[in-house]
């Protein structure tokens, strides 16, 4: 595994960008229902979902880290953050799910 001061770092990079993440969501949300024009929308819904490919790229590094198959099951320790991390991984996983598809998967069967 990579040096624990350089993970802590990169635990700390990943829950940064998620808060900004979060921040930039609620703007682009606040965006769809107020009357900003169109260019501020365009802006905010871009940068939200630049933001969450981003954010989302740097959990499943930390994820590959974690679960690495040269790590033994006994060093595989989830501290804290990063059980908030892969919570809100879900979360948001579960928020972004293209529910038709999910719904069409099941009537298809």
């Amino acid at each position: 595994m990579i040096s624990k001061k350089l993970y802590n770092y990169l635990i700390y990079w990943v829950v940064l960008l998620k808060l900004i993440y979060l921040g930039i969501a609620i703007l682009d949300k606040i965006s769809i229902y107020s009357d900003w024009s169109d260019k501020t929308k365009t802006f905010f819904n871009n940068l939200s979902q630049y933001s969450l490919t981003v954010t989302d790229f740097f959990m499943y590094i930390v994820i590959i880290i974690i679960f690495l198959p040269s790590n033994k099951p006994v060093d595989i320790v989830i501290q804290r953050e990063e059980q908030i991390m892969l919570f809100s991984l879900a979360i948001i996983g579960l928020i972004h799910t293209n529910w038709d598809n999910f719904r069409d998967f099941f009537k298809n069967i």
